[in-house]
């Protein structure tokens, strides 16, 4: 069926369900006969086959087995298999990325169920004093913006 290209996440994802679709057409089966042969749900051959998940490596053996793919042509499924799943990885990356910026958050007030009111955080973040504000005010509107913010803590 071919060498595998250097490609991309989506790209492999893509060269692999392109290669399970031709060896079901080859043997004239429907998705539901696939997923009978293979031992598992319609759902989940159809989730494949539409790029929604990357199919997990005994996943990946109970399809090939069930279509007759073996030898080289087996092998190169799980290598475009491994270089699809590098989207999940980073994904799961990002979002562990994001859950810690979180706890990190410099405003306890936008996270759920912590004071200050969002709307006092979203004041302490864009009040800005203008040039032509008379001497001493800065102090007055910091000492204000802090006050706030902590009426909102307590």
């Amino acid at each position: 069926m071919g060498g595998t290209r250097d490609a991309g996440p989506t790209s492999a994802q893509a060269e692999l369900v392109r290669r399970l679709r031709t060896a079901l057409t080859g043997l004239k089966l429907r998705q539901a006969d696939l997923a009978e042969r293979a031992g598992v749900s319609k759902a989940t051959v159809s989730n494949i086959l539409n790029r929604k998940t990357v199919p997990e490596v005994a996943t990946l053996d109970l399809l090939a087995t069930a279509l007759g793919i073996t030898g080289t042509a087996h092998a190169e499924l799980h290598a475009l298999r491994e270089r699809a799943e590098v989207r999940g990885r980073r994904l799961d990356g990002y979002l562990a990325a994001a859950r810690r910026a979180a706890l990190d958050h410099p405003y306890p007030g936008v996270l759920p169920g912590h004071l200050p009111p969002l709307a006092t955080v979203y004041v302490c973040q864009h009040a800005t004093l203008h040039p032509a504000a008379a001497p001493g005010a800065g102090e007055v509107a910091e000492q204000a913006s802090e006050q706030a913010f902590d009426a909102g803590r307590n």
